[in-house]
């Protein structure tokens, strides 16, 4: 259950379009936070079902989920009604909600969101970790899951005006996700292509789905999870919309709760793990998937592979100079979909001087990409191993 303590106690503004928020699970006498960043396509929400057991299960611990400056701009005036039909009208056919209509276009008028990369994503998450430490009189671990995993990495590498990232942290938690070669390496060549792509695109953020929107990918996402709870049984109308990808749509005429199970699979759940009902909990939450991915920042993310100065970082402008400074310990943890996760936290703890004793690499290799957020406490080695590690550090 999610506490309501100090819920959104961080809130940072940011040009008076956006802004990051946090929130915060656990009790507020606890000295020790851990700070999580979602992956591409996520919010704050993904880690609803982690956050509780993490308090519930290790002493003086608060836990502080992030959602990126993009979720601000998120219109969930459809899904606060509860109703997917409801939703479904306000999203997908212009229909209006108490006077309100959806703004498809929204993103076509922030062009400067098309510079919301890694030097703004880490100067927000800057401010969240500053907070979190209180002025030193709380420890804060630094960890992340995907991309939020990269985010953490180059955290730790960063050079804040001539403090490093690292220097605020105790501890860095990479889950299925990280840097140097986890998600492969980029090449100035491709770099500038990315560069010059995103200068003509008319949107900033990224299409996750291919359908010239944006938001789509998120709104499909909730809705398909709020269908799968409300009418569990009931003839997927998401299934029969053109607007949905082939590779998305199960064959036949699926129920909500077959639609999900095969949508979710596609995106990284496996309902054998987490169970369907967790599932649709988790994806149906408010800020669980995020609409807005910044274009500039998933292109800084795959660029900053090295931790360090090279000629792509150099193009990119990263500020990612302190990887062999880093003396804080990593946890790790590997799923099928990124088996690199652990060779290139290996190789973190071999070019810099986090400690080998005190830091633990693990793996399941029987889960996908997004079960950790959602398997059970019982079932899932992931939650098990970080509790063990979190209590040990």
């Amino acid at each position: 259950m999610r506490l309501a303590l100090l819920a959104a106690v961080v809130s940072l503004a940011f040009a008076g379009t956006a802004s990051a928020g946090v929130t915060v699970y656990g009790p507020a006498s606890a000295t020790r936070v851990l700070v999580l960043v979602p992956g591409y396509g996520g919010g704050g929400g993904t880690f609803a079902q982690v956050a509780p057991v993490l308090v519930a299960r290790v002493p003086n611990m608060q836990v502080w989920t992030v959602d990126r400056r993009g979720v601000a701009l998120e219109d969930r005036t459809g899904f606060k009604t509860g109703d997917p039909a409801t939703a479904y009208g306000y999203y997908l056919a212009q229909q209006p909600v108490g006077g309100r209509s959806f703004d498809a276009n929204l993103t076509l008028k922030l062009p400067q969101a098309k510079s919301w990369g890694l030097a703004a994503t880490l100067a927000d998450l800057r401010r969240i970790v500053l907070r979190a430490r209180a002025g030193g009189k709380r420890k804060v671990i630094l960890g992340g899951h995907s991309f939020g995993a990269a985010t953490t990495a180059t955290y730790a590498a960063w050079d804040f005006n001539g403090r490093p990232g690292y220097a605020d942290l105790s501890g860095i938690v990479l889950i299925d996700g990280g840097e140097l070669g986890t998600f492969g390496t980029q090449t100035v060549g491709k770099v500038k292509a990315d560069l010059g792509a995103l200068a003509t695109q008319p949107s900033p953020f990224d299409d996750q789905l291919g359908a010239g929107v944006p938001w789509l990918f998120g709104v499909f996402a909730q809705l398909a999870a709020l269908s799968a709870q409300v009418a569990p049984e009931a003839p997927s109308t998401l299934a029969q919309s053109p607007l949905v990808p082939a590779s998305l749509r199960p064959p036949g005429n699926p129920t909500n709760a077959q639609f999900l199970a095969y949508a979710a699979g596609d995106d990284g759940f496996d309902a054998g793990h987490c169970g369907l009902q967790n599932i649709a909990s988790l994806l149906a939450g408010p800020d669980a998937v995020e609409w807005y991915f910044p274009t500039r920042l998933r292109i800084d993310l795959l660029g900053a592979s090295s931790l360090r100065p090279d000629p792509v970082t150099r193009l990119l402008g990263l500020r990612l100079t302190h990887l062999h400074e880093i003396d804080v310990p990593v946890y790790a943890f590997a799923t099928s979909a990124y088996p690199g996760t652990l060779a290139g936290a290996r190789t973190l703890i071999a070019e810099s001087h986090a400690p080998r004793s005190s830091s633990l690499l693990t793996q399941d290799p029987a889960m996908k990409h997004s079960d950790p957020l959602c398997t059970p406490y019982e079932k899932s080695r992931f939650l098990q191993t970080l509790v063990a590690w979190l209590k040990r550090i």
